[in-house]
């Protein structure tokens, strides 16, 4: 048995909240990035070791199991107030998981008028990476847009070359549903849910979540230059 995933193809209709569930799960696994860049970052470090030596050294008159309860509680206390600090991911996650946000970003089309059943507009995309009948990573484009808004690969499964297929792959879709459209057009949301950010943060913070937006733009210039390769290379 294989031990990564192999299909790459459209999202059936039963796949597609699952596929939408890996974006806010996404959206929400940036909170840790985020506290993680915070408490590991050298003037948080710095601070912290002062008040270790500050109340292992030199408050003297309490005793050492004093000392370091009192140290122990400003660490909670601390923690706490990073963990209520970086909420506004997980706030983000859960308001993109509600059925309305579901249905703004995937479910963009009426099957007729007036009926409130929706569908997947057939000039979008929603293609999934597929491993033993689960969605593990998922590509999306709003079709007539030619905007990318999600892309994302579950953490076991990167660094294989996978997300770039997805994406090779996604751009083909589009081009087949779009007819008479060039893949030059194609270009990465500004606004993309999975690229929040608190504003109000710190700028090292965020740093890594810009380079990731970087990475996105570029992976999909490289996806379209092989889409555009691949196609002049048929026509010869």
């Amino acid at each position: 048995m294989s031990s990564q995933p192999q299909l790459i193809h459209p999202a059936a209709p039963h796949q597609l909240l699952p596929a939408y569930h890996l974006l806010t799960n996404a959206l929400a696994q940036r909170r840790q990035l985020f506290n993680s860049r915070v408490i590991l970052h050298p003037t948080t470090l710095t601070i912290y070791i002062l008040l270790i030596s500050f109340f292992l050294r030199f408050n003297l008159t309490l005793p050492l199991a004093t000392r370091i309860l009192l140290l122990t509680g400003v660490t909670i206390a601390l923690l706490s107030a990073l963990r209520h600090y970086s909420e506004p991911f997980l706030e983000a996650a859960e308001k993109m998981g509600t059925r309305a946000e579901f249905e703004r970003w995937v479910l963009r089309k009426k099957r007729k008028s007036g009926d409130v059943v929706k569908e997947v507009d057939p000039r979008d995309v929603v293609m999934v990476l597929e491993w033993e009948g689960r969605a593990v990573g998922v590509c999306c484009v709003w079709g007539p847009e030619a905007e990318v808004w999600g892309w994302v690969v579950e953490r076991r499964y990167r660094g294989r070359g996978l997300g770039r297929d997805l994406l090779v792959e996604t751009v083909k879709e589009w081009r087949k549903r779009n007819p008479g459209r060039e893949v030059e057009e194609l270009k990465v949301m500004e606004e993309c849910p999975l690229f929040f950010q608190i504003q109000s943060a710190p700028a090292f913070t965020n740093c890594k979540f810009t380079e990731d937006e970087e990475r996105v733009k570029k992976a999909l210039k490289h996806a379209v230059a092989a889409v555009e390769a691949e196609e002049n290379g048929s026509k010869q």
